[in-house]
């Protein structure tokens, strides 16, 4: 990878614990989850800015379902009140 290739954004990459590419891989060790932070370091070697990287594993309430796939955006951007989960105060303060 050339320093040229890569853009000047900031990158979020993350995944989350009962994602579909995570959860038999034992999470926070998953390949998927250890190349985000590859990525990063790599970013950094570059001399760019590192990524901001997350593993979210929070059960999200209401069901059985956990932490899945696309779950963390409602916190991420702060858009609890538009879901129908029943969130505790603990989820807007994660959410924050």
């Amino acid at each position: 990878m050339e320093k040229e290739e890569i853009k000047e954004i900031s990158y979020m990459l993350g995944c989350c614990k009962d994602d579909v590419t995570v959860t038999t891989e034992g999470g926070e060790n998953s390949p998927i989850y250890q190349g985000c932070i590859g990525f990063s370091h790599k970013l950094e070697e570059l001399g760019k800015q590192p990524a901001y990287i997350y593993y979210f594993n929070r059960n999200l309430p209401g069901d059985d379902s956990g932490a899945f796939h696309s779950g963390e955006l409602w916190y991420m951007f702060g858009t609890l009140k538009r879901n129908w989960r029943p969130n505790s105060a603990a989820d807007y303060e994660l959410s924050g």
